[in-house]
């Protein structure tokens, strides 16, 4: 195991059909994280609870519950995303292994999912010495999942890709300068929401959108400039008063998939000056 991803509880994938395309549906729903690949992990398990008689003979009164305790080397930005996870209970959870097969629950109708657990942030250190600190999620298979995880795991390895190749979406910052009024194009400082790294090969106009006044429009063309690593976004004329956000979108879900990669980003408002 080098890592996990977490499937939305109740979705169910067809090992017979699942490719590429399937999880680029999965992911643009918001029903699948990619990889999470902490820096140590550790079993955390419970263990069952036992009765004795008085002739020795024990009995399981309570089972025992898998756990997992994860450690993530990582910056704040990483920090307040995970946090999102806290106490939730709408995850299941897939290992993934070191040749991207990951672990599923095997279910009756032949169909997989993930295991379901809780999840409980730790908490966040800074570092104060030599030793890795940061990050930390506990994640405990539900008492209702051990069944599956004790008696209906099976490994399963996809043909067009690997898990360990799936990251999760990268959430972009999107930049927008003053908005002038009958102006066709306008130039977009893009970069990385967690390392404030340039991200280049966004030029799809089919993955974005401009938002006037809450309406979603198509975006013409787009360019990219990288001597200074600016996008120029070619659109309808701006009209002076309205309120403008340039943001990812794809088939009506807000993701940019470009190959392996997922990115998602939404601009700050703007009113367009006369």
């Amino acid at each position: 195991m080098i890592g996990f991803t977490l499937l939305r509880r109740g979705t169910e994938i067809d090992p017979q059909t699942f490719g590429k395309s399937n999880l680029d549906t999965l992911i643009m729903e918001g029903k699948y994280i990619g990889m999470l690949a902490p820096y140590s992990m550790e079993n955390n398990n419970q263990d069952a609870d036992y009765a004795t008689s008085v002739q020795k003979e024990r009995a399981q009164k309570i089972g025992g519950v898998k756990g997992w305790r994860f450690i993530f080397d990582q910056t704040n930005c990483f920090q307040n995303e995970v946090s999102k996870l806290n106490n939730s209970k709408e995850w299941g959870i897939v290992p993934i292994l070191e040749d991207g097969s990951a672990v599923f629950w095997v279910k009756k109708n032949g169909l997989i999912s993930g295991f379901d657990v809780n999840l409980f942030l730790g908490v966040y250190d800074l570092p104060l010495t030599a030793d890795i600190t940061g990050s930390v999620l506990e994640v405990d298979v539900t008492p209702s999942a051990m069944a599956a995880w004790q008696g209906s795991a099976d490994v399963f390895t996809p043909t067009e890709f690997g898990f360990n190749e799936i990251q999760p979406i990268a959430g972009l910052n999107i930049q927008l300068p003053v908005l002038i009024a009958s102006a066709t194009t306008t130039e977009v400082k893009i970069t990385a929401l967690c390392s404030d790294s340039s991200v280049g090969g966004l030029t799809d106009p089919a993955n974005w959108v401009i938002e006037k006044n809450g309406s979603r429009l198509p975006v013409k063309n787009i360019g990219y400039n990288p001597n200074n690593a600016t996008y120029i976004f070619t659109h309808d004329p701006l009209k002076g008063g309205e309120n403008v956000v340039f943001a990812t979108s794809k088939n009506g879900f807000n993701v940019y998939v470009k190959d392996g990669n997922y990115y998602a980003g939404r601009s700050v408002s703007k009113i367009v000056t006369a």
